[in-house]
């Protein structure tokens, strides 16, 4: 899957809302709490893309002033009055509840294939397949489908063996195609009496079947299952091997045939009038739920229908569909005593409520619906039996503030349609696991709910997405989400420059940045007063006179009309749309986002956060669920600088004692002082606290760190001194508090630990000495932090002194030379005849005449003067080298590598093999006639007459 820098919230133990932890310690959330069946999970967005569009469309496809496909479309004032009008009286029409439920669907759907393998993308005007296997980043197959006006009101359906796909048009029409982008079939859409131009469908399924006996048989034929909401059930066997055969005749055109219609079923006349607006479907039992209209003032009707949920079987016989038992008892008994015209108006004398969603258990032995206000309801299925009812209050997580709803309002839609507190009503249910329950909510809250107690599984937050998300079936233990942000920004003209020039891109992208504004009252205030005087007020009373007719009739008229003030062609009172207006000065930029939501253990949950970089999550779950910090302080510390900052941040936290040292020997700092600052850190954690823990056995592998603020407070006497004076203060309690550390201990019963711990502190003291030797060499303190490199310092530091002279020798930094032979004097001076060897033979000698050997001032004099500029090593004083620590553990002997070096060194200049040492003023002045032979007999400068 794509990896973005996108949300993935983790789940503590108690609670486990990562995005809430903080404040999860005061929650006092009444929701269940149970470590062992706390849901530990992340978000991954796979997938994000972008569509800009003209506000005032925008305002159109997602108000619930939009026109319903069952309703007819009015350009007036008045028709819009004679749809409620006629929506109140006539049964046929779907009930305003659905209108909202359906208006604010996204105009986008997504669905994955059974097999896990695919997910199809339905957009406005084309159809995307993807391979969740291979990431969403390039679509396989695109499919192009006709455009439609009401795009929330579409379905999609995958096959169940998942090689083809149905979509239903808000029309009721039907196209089926193959994995391959092959259109095997289109089914017109089903005419109706009150809209001729089709009515949508409420369920869509693809079946494999060869008939209506349900059974199953050979490849290439399947059954497509519709149920309209007008209350059509309709069944027809589609032929998958024409499109095959047409293609193997060289046909460019394939023209497919309508499939055959195995049966047609109208079910709403048979049940009160009750329009069908969802439903779902078991193969195993053959049984068909479809979600209508409740019915809970009629006691004497069975629970499901009292619910809106009627239950129907299928069967092997024409019509191949038949009601349950207790459905049939209740088709008598509203036969009986109800008209429809009684109904019709009981109906509509009290609120009517709604199945919005309806889905079944992975195993298929209970039901789940949601309703319009907000209800949820769990049966046994395919029985029927009532399990539990919670209402909106009785929800957990249910009264939980969006963040969305305080930022903007939600896709243009009034808050004061919606019943209760707005945003909180669920708008979709599907199932976890046998016993857990996923509701999505119009704010835009996705919460997992225990389907006994509806407590969450999730602590005392839900997560939080842009508001009405749709999610698909979980498999496998993840599902997909599918997000919309809307943005409103100003639309700007291009504007000319001084220069004759249109702005640049830039320029346009920061105005757009500035202009973003999530108030959508914003060209309702600006069209009252554009014009001033007495149009202007009359365009405020016209404004809130639409306003009025929107609280009264419950319809959203967003923009009903506009007032031109003379000029504009047209008169006073004209009723105009809103894309007829002289301006758009708006555009709706949509973010589409798809979001997996992935079941997964703490230990995997954790390493995710690792890798995303979510530090602050991680070490919260890792200190909920005991698992090791030290891996969120390591890779803290591998991704910082090596600061001494990130050195008390990071380094300083972690409890690996082997892995702190590690980091200290073989990591190297980008700048000079964070080197040393890593090296003495490296020398505080390997001190004589550290040393006598691990004698004692109180370590435990810890990181043990000396204070180093214990030698300014031992003997402190508050007497005012120098700067002098107080480093030699601090100096003397350093070596008294070492030397009363290491009093008692028995050198000779040194654990291996510590053995190992006095052989990485002489490392270090190597290192800082090197790091000394390669501070001068650059030039001293003030030079050196600007040509300190960290490439060039790491080959300095592990290169062998002998090496690093004649390497510099070599070069002709005769400085270099001087300060590598000053550093490490007893282990060069011995090689010093080497080391000028390999001078230059070009170069004057008065170039490196400080470094040649120097002898007496007495004629007689054998002995030659030592070297002048000896620079004392501060790790030959400290207390790991030592006599008794020398003994106990005796010094690394030269590498082969080192020994090989020098053999080879010597190979290369045999005069100055045969000096001894110590050196005499003999074998100097014969080294200096065989070098000036060897200097004439390469370059020949002296000419011989």
């Amino acid at each position: 899957y794509m990896q973005t820098s996108r949300r993935e919230e983790l789940m503590p133990s108690s609670p486990v809302s990562p995005a809430a932890a903080a404040a999860a310690a005061d929650s006092s959330s009444a929701c269940a709490s149970n470590d062992d069946d706390t849901l530990h999970y992340f978000r991954k967005l796979l997938k994000e893309c972008r569509v800009d569009e003209d506000y005032d469309e925008y305002l159109a496809d997602t108000g619930l002033g939009q026109q319903s496909p069952l309703r007819p479309v009015a350009d007036s004032l008045s028709g819009q009055l004679m749809n409620k009008l006629w929506l109140s009286v006539s049964p046929q029409l779907v009930p305003p509840e659905i209108e909202e439920h359906r208006a604010t669907r996204l105009p986008w759907i997504i669905a994955v294939s059974p097999n896990g393998r695919r997910l199809a993308l339905l957009k406005r005007r084309q159809l995307e397949l993807y391979s969740l296997k291979r990431g969403l980043d390039e679509a396989l197959v695109v499919i192009a489908t006709p455009p439609d006006q009401f795009c929330q009101w579409r379905l999609m359906s995958w096959s169940a063996d998942s090689q083809c796909i149905a979509v239903a048009n808000s029309n009721g029409g039907v196209l089926v195609f193959n994995i391959r982008g092959q259109k095997l079939c289109e089914l017109a859409p089903e005419q109706v009496t009150d809209n001729p131009s089709g009515c949508p469908l409420a369920f869509l399924m693809l079946e494999s079947g060869g008939g209506g006996d349900g059974g199953s048989t050979s490849g290439g034929v399947i059954v497509l299952f519709t149920v309209s909401i007008s209350g059509m059930l309709k069944q027809f066997l589609l032929d998958l091997q024409q499109p095959q055969q047409q293609q193997q005749q060289q046909q460019q055109f394939p023209q497919t045939e309508p499939p055959q219609c195995l049966s047609a079923y109208n079910i709403r006349d048979r049940v009160a009038g009750q329009p069908v607006f969802c439903g779902c479907y078991d193969s195993v039992s053959g049984t068909l739920a479809l979600g209508t209209c409740t019915m809970r003032h009629s006691p004497t009707l069975s629970a499901p229908l009292q619910h809106g949920i009627q239950l129907w079987r299928r069967i092997s016989e024409f019509p191949f569909i038949k009601a349950s038992l207790a459905l049939e008892e209740d088709m008598i008994e509203l036969g009986r005593s109800r008209r429809l015209l009684a109904s019709v108006l009981l109906r509509n004398r009290s609120r009517t409520d709604c199945v919005t969603s309806m889905a079944l258990s992975p195993d298929g032995f209970k039901l789940a619906a949601s309703y319009a206000y907000g209800c949820v309801s769990v049966w046994t299925f395919p029985a029927g039996n009532l399990i539990a009812t919670f209402s909106l209050a009785e929800q957990c997580l249910s009264s939980v503030r969006s963040p969305h709803l305080s930022r903007t309002r939600v896709l243009g839609v009034p808050r004061r349609l919606y019943p209760g507190k707005p945003g909180d009503r669920p708008s979709g249910v599907e199932w976890w696991s046998e016993a857990v329950l996923i509701i999505v909510r119009t704010n835009g809250s996705v919460s997992l709910l225990d389907a006994a107690t509806c407590q969450s599984i999730m602590g005392s937050s839900p997560e939080w997405f842009e508001p009405y998300p749709a999610v698909t079936p979980p498999q496998a233990g993840q599902f997909l989400i599918l997000e919309c942000e809307v943005r409103k920004r100003r639309a700007r003209r291009r504007r000319l420059t001084s220069g004759g020039q249109t702005d640049s891109a830039d320029d346009r992208q920061a105005d757009d940045a500035a202009d973003y504004d999530d108030d959508d009252d914003d060209d309702e205030r600006d069209e009252e007063g554009r014009d001033g005087g007495l149009v202007g007020s009359a365009s405020r009373a016209a404004y809130r006179a639409a306003h009025g007719l929107l609280w009264a009739t419950g319809v959203g008229l967003k923009r009903l009309f506009t007032v031109d003030g003379g000029g504009g062609g047209g008169d006073n009172g004209d009723f105009d749309s809103p894309s007829s207006s002289k301006r758009s000065r708006y555009t709706a930029s949509r973010d589409y986002r798809i979001v997996c939501f992935k079941r997964t253990s703490p230990a995997e949950l954790f390493q995710w956060k690792l890798d995303s970089d979510e530090y602050g999550e991680a070490l919260l779950l890792a200190r909920n669920y005991g698992l090791d910090t030290d891996l969120v302080y390591q890779r803290q510390w591998q991704m910082s600088l090596m600061t001494r900052s990130a050195i008390d941040d990071f380094l300083v936290r972690i409890n690996k004692r082997h892995w702190v040292l590690h980091e200290c020997l073989h990591r190297v700092p980008k700048d000079l002082d964070s080197a040393r600052d890593l090296l003495e850190f490296g020398l505080r954690a390997t001190d004589v606290d550290c040393f006598t823990a691990i004698g004692e056995g109180e370590d435990q592998g810890r990181l043990v760190l000396t204070d180093a603020n214990i030698y300014a407070e031992m003997n402190y006497t508050g007497e005012r001194l120098t700067a002098q004076e107080e480093r030699d203060r601090l100096k003397r309690n350093e070596e008294e508090y070492r030397s009363n550390r290491l009093a008692n201990l028995d050198w000779q019963k040194l654990r291996p630990e510590q053995r190992e711990l006095m052989r990485t502190r002489r490392q270090l003291l190597a290192h800082l000495h090197r790091l000394d030797c390669y501070e001068q060499v650059l030039g001293g303190r003030h030079r050196a932090p600007e040509r300190y490199t960290a490439e060039e310092f790491a080959d300095f530091r592990w290169q062998t002194p002998l090496g690093l002279a004649v390497s510099y020798a070599r070069l002709g930094n005769y400085d270099a030379v001087d300060h590598v032979i000053s550093h490490y004097t007893d282990e060069l001076l011995p090689h010093r005849l080497l080391i000028l060897s390999n001078a230059a033979e070009c170069d004057s000698p008065r170039q490196y005449e400080f470094l040649l050997p120097s002898a007496g001032r007495r004629l007689h004099d054998s002995d030659l003067l030592d070297w002048p500029r000896r620079v004392t090593s501060s790790a030959l004083a400290d207390w790991a080298w030592r006599d008794q620590a020398v003994l106990a553990v005796p010094a690394s002997p030269p590498t082969d590598e080192a020994a090989a070096e020098m053999a080879s060194l010597y190979a290369e200049a045999p005069e100055s093999a045969a000096a001894a040492n110590p050196l005499t003023s003999a074998q100097v002045a014969a080294w200096l006639a065989d070098r000036a032979r060897f200097i004439e007999a390469e370059s020949l400068q002296v000419c011989v007459l």
